[in-house]
């Protein structure tokens, strides 16, 4: 199965902002057959999303701060991605806070724990810092080893059971529209299989899922990536911890063992707050979220090219006190990965012509996403000091886009 390239310009926001209603029931309803499982966890009563004290942390003028949600948390309005940050380099998160960046977002996925490990080391060297920054964490592992599961069981079954899995999978994704136009991108490698056999999992939910789900596996599977990950990092909680990380679709949030486990890590004090991340499938992930008590924070891609399939679900987010972090901002006008290079020259003519200004294009990817006030922050891998310096520049900045 593949998902079908959807390179095509999206509307510009104002279009959406007219046509959002239509859109949003285009987009985000799918059939009844292929919802989201409304399975309810015994937990689920137990999380609520009440309004917490304004809470600062590391505050430098020059900075813009937002607050996320209903957390209190006024973060700032860059935040700093993890994915670089290494033992050679991470005193580079000391240059991020001297300019009032107080937000750092790591993975157990990152460098395979490195990230995680050098800020421990950071945070040893320099007592106190770590309570001057909302620190998050994602259990990364967690995703591919519920996927390893259901890849393991498909390859059990007779090729005619295999074949019906696939169909069925296709259907689905065509009738989510998750490859429609304006909706699916590719920012990273195997983007494509992540998502080809997240929807291989949901076709075969309904009759094999009793044999995965709810066996206890993936409470001590999640249990033993978090006490890996707190020992790396050394910090007794995270202020925000993700699970899933990168959602590809709606169904993979309301697994019941999965939410129960959220609760008892979030009772237990090891985190403050529940999130999700997801890169595709963004729109109905950002809705489910946001319907679902459980998460208090979304990290979602949202950036000039898919504004059109994102911004009812951000504003329906901010609505109901979920704090939004934007991500993939500048992935959408520049990559690193030789593999999608070119990208296509009508993204950046879109940017330059609604951000105007003599800005570096990053920048001003930035500040495209910061002019939505139901954003709380955009988040920026920063490869080095240069980086740090130019890309916090786009907070603070007021601009009038320009119809596209």
């Amino acid at each position: 199965m593949s998902i079908p390239d959807s390179d095509q310009p999206s509307l510009n926001r104002r279009s959406f902002l007219k046509t959002g209603s239509t859109l949003a029931a285009a987009t985000v309803v799918a059939s009844p057959s292929v919802q989201a499982s409304t399975r309810t966890p015994s937990s689920l009563t137990e999380f609520t999303r009440p309004e917490q004290p304004t809470e600062w942390r590391n505050q430098q003028p020059g900075m813009h701060y937002r607050k996320l949600g209903a957390t209190g948390m006024m973060v700032s309005e860059m935040v700093m991605g993890g994915i670089p940050i290494n033992q050679e380099n991470r005193n580079m998160v000391k240059v991020a806070m001297e300019l009032g960046v107080n937000y750092i977002d790591t993975a157990t996925g990152y460098g395979r724990g490195e990230s995680e490990t050098a800020l421990g080391l950071l945070f040893k060297e320099n007592p106190g810092m770590r309570d001057q920054l909302f620190l998050a964490s994602k259990l990364s592992q967690f995703g591919g080893y519920r996927r390893s599961l259901y890849q393991d069981l498909f390859k059990t079954l007779p090729s005619e059971k295999q074949e019906a899995i696939e169909k069925r999978a296709r259907a689905i994704v065509q009738e989510r529209g998750v490859g429609q136009p304006g909706v699916f991108y590719r920012y990273f490698p195997n983007q494509d299989r992540e998502l080809d056999w997240e929807y291989r999992i949901i076709a075969m939910q309904e009759s094999y899922g009793h044999r995965i789900d709810g066996n206890g596996r993936f409470r001590k599977r999640m249990m033993d990536i978090l006490d890996e990950s707190l020992s790396r990092t050394g910090v007794d909680y995270y202020d925000v911890l993700f699970c899933p990380h990168g959602a590809s679709s709606s169904n993979q949030l309301d697994e019941p063992e999965m939410l129960d486990t959220l609760a008892e890590i979030k009772k237990s004090g090891r985190a403050r707050s529940i999130a999700v991340s997801t890169h595709t499938a963004y729109h109905q992930v950002m809705r489910k979220a946001t319907d679902l008590p459980v998460y208090d924070v979304i990290m979602a891609t949202y950036n000039v090219i898919n504004q059109g399939a994102a911004e009812e679900a951000i504003t329906y987010a901010y609505e109901q006190g979920v704090g939004l972090i934007a991500m993939k901002a500048a992935a959408a006008v520049r990559t690193h990965f030789d593999a999608f290079k070119p990208l296509p020259a009508w993204r950046e003519q879109k940017l330059q012509t609604a951000v105007p200004g003599d800005f570096s294009v990053p920048v001003k990817a930035y500040i495209w996403v910061l002019q939505n006030p139901n954003v709380a922050a955009v988040i920026s891998n920063m490869w080095n000091e240069d980086m740090i310096r130019e890309n916090t520049t786009a907070v603070g900045k007021q601009v009038e886009l320009q119809r596209v």
